[in-house]
């Protein structure tokens, strides 16, 4: 499938688009979209490694442990959560003084 090169070379943005579509075509055909959600939960997670487990994966971060609570994988979901509060636990916001 193509949207498994785009997440091994680097390009997990691409695929979660796709795999979206895909599943959204498939759903309303009444095709099995189990294996799509897998893929679709593996793209998310190369984002979050794309990104060096920045503030910027968080988005993906929730997406993926929404995606994993309904494969009910819920090693995954233990996972991603220790993930996502690594990214949070080193986030660092600015301040905002008023004169």
């Amino acid at each position: 499938m193509y949207a498994i090169k785009l997440i091994s070379s680097k390009e997990s943005y691409k695929a979660i688009n796709l795999l979206q579509a895909i599943i959204k075509i498939s759903e309303k055909m009444n095709i099995d979209t189990t294996k799509m959600y897998e893929n679709l939960g593996a793209a998310n997670e190369a984002r979050i490694n794309e990104l060096n487990k920045s503030f910027a994966g968080v988005s993906f971060c929730l997406e993926a442990i929404k995606i994993y609570n309904r494969l009910q994988n819920n090693q995954k979901v233990i996972e991603l959560k220790c993930i996502y509060e690594e990214i949070t636990s080193t986030m660092k916001f600015g301040e905002i003084k008023k004169r």
